[in-house]
């Protein structure tokens, strides 16, 4: 079989270059490249703006709250020496002495007296106010007092008394910047607060005793609120470990309570009520007495509590808590509110029941 016969394919003279593409109109319909300078898009999981219409947090004022003045070296002063083996013997001594002491410094009136400084004048015998020459009721024994024994406002053996003309006696001074400015004035130790609060100023003594009265008189200032008031404070003493405080209050709604608060004072401490009532007697700005009594029954956990208005006793309780040895130690009380109130101060003393057995007993 032959072939045929196929005419030959002319050749280029020169290779063919790559002949570039056409170009190509845009497309219309292609999304548009990135914006580098745009934002980015929102985040479907970040937390929403806050709500403009939503209530705002609460308040941490609108419930009572504590704090106490600026530090004071009298306030953290050494702790006596502790006396835990003295007898009724001693005890008896003592008392004769501080009874010597009180007849010679009846005669000064108007001025600052404790136990450590005998030759310091007392305080006067002025209406509505405790009397330094008084002796003790005939309730309470050197033994101290019972669950049943008569109480009285006077009741125990003064060793500690202020009736705040002496501006260097002790007391704390200065301003909380929580709301509170404690001050020595013209007509007492002032306590002017702007919030809802508990201040606590502690007496410049620190020699716990197991069964305590505590006398106050004072006054609020003119307008007070219904949370302003005052009163007194009972807490173990500096070496204690329990930190139990009895508080003894009246404010301007007419009515007085008896609190417990246990630990470190902080502005959230929260009492709790013992009891409460109606005052016999409007508060308002006149000088008002109270007298508030801590005494710890032999048990050396129960503690008898009573609270006199002027003479009247309107509670007479008991409460059981956790206590060490440690004793009983005073202060003063300003309770505040939302309106700017003071309370002013025009005589303080601290009496010791003389249960010195008691403690000598429980160590």
């Amino acid at each position: 079989m032959s072939e045929s016969w196929q005419p030959p394919q002319p050749q280029p003279s020169h290779p063919q270059q790559a002949q570039p593409p056409l170009p190509q109109s845009p497309n219309p319909y292609a999304a548009p490249p990135p914006n580098p300078y745009a934002a980015p898009p929102p985040n479907p999981y970040a937390a929403p703006p806050p709500n403009p219409y939503a209530a705002p947090p609460p308040n941490p004022y609108m419930v009572p709250t504590y704090g106490y003045p600026p530090p004071s070296p009298y306030l953290y002063a050494p702790p006596q020496p502790r006396h835990h083996g003295r007898n009724l013997l001693i005890g008896g001594i003592v008392v004769a002495l501080v009874v010597a002491v009180v007849a010679v410094a009846a005669q000064h009136p108007r001025s600052s007296t404790t136990a450590a400084q005998p030759t310091t004048p007392a305080q006067t015998n002025q209406a509505n106010q405790p009397n330094p020459t008084t002796q003790p009721s005939a309730g309470p024994t050197s033994d101290g007092a019972t669950a049943s024994s008569p109480l009285s406002p006077m009741s125990g053996i003064e060793v500690y008394s202020d009736d705040f003309t002496d501006s260097t006696s002790g007391w704390s001074t200065g301003s909380d910047p929580k709301g509170a400015v404690f001050t020595y004035a013209p007509d007492g130790y002032t306590v002017t607060s702007t919030v809802a609060a508990h201040w606590l100023a502690y007496a410049p003594y620190d020699d716990p005793a197991q069964q305590v009265n505590l006398n106050v008189t004072a006054h609020e200032s003119v307008g007070a609120p219904a949370g302003a008031g005052f009163g007194l404070v009972c807490r173990r003493g500096p070496e204690s470990t329990t930190d139990v405080r009895y508080e003894f209050v009246v404010n301007e709604t007419n009515r007085w309570f008896i609190e417990r608060n246990q630990g470190a004072v902080t502005m959230s401490s929260t009492p709790t009520i013992l009891d409460e009532g109606s005052l016999p007697t409007k508060l308002g700005t006149q000088e008002l007495e109270i007298s508030g009594i801590c005494a710890t029954l032999a048990d050396g956990q129960t503690t008898r509590l009573a609270l006199f208005i002027g003479p009247q006793k309107v509670a007479d309780i008991t409460d059981v808590s956790s206590l060490d040895s440690d004793g009983w130690l005073g202060g003063l009380i300003s309770s505040g509110d939302d309106v700017k109130s003071t309370t002013t101060v025009a005589g303080y003393t601290e009496s010791d029941l003389g249960n010195d057995g008691i403690l000598a007993a429980n160590t």
